[in-house]
């Protein structure tokens, strides 16, 4: 599964995530951050939490993110 996360108007994506990446080490943080990046950009939730937790490799193309993460378990649908 490929997954992108573009940056639009104010938003710079590979900024973005390496922030969220930083403030998921604080545990109340962790939730809002998982369920952003799963509703807002439609990742599902064991990616967001993988890619939170750095358990999951990405690659920054210019202003885009692009994630390549296996299919999720049907527990996380």
């Amino acid at each position: 599964m490929r997954i992108t996360i573009e940056s639009r108007g104010l938003l710079h994506a590979p900024s973005f995530l390496r922030w969220a990446i930083a403030a998921y080490a604080q545990p109340d943080h962790k939730k809002p951050l998982k369920e952003m990046l799963s509703r807002h950009y439609r990742i599902p939730e064991e990616v967001a939490e993988n890619l939170l937790e750095g358990r999951m490799s990405y690659e920054i193309l210019g202003d885009t993110v692009v994630i390549h993460a296996a299919e999720p378990t049907s527990a996380s649908l």
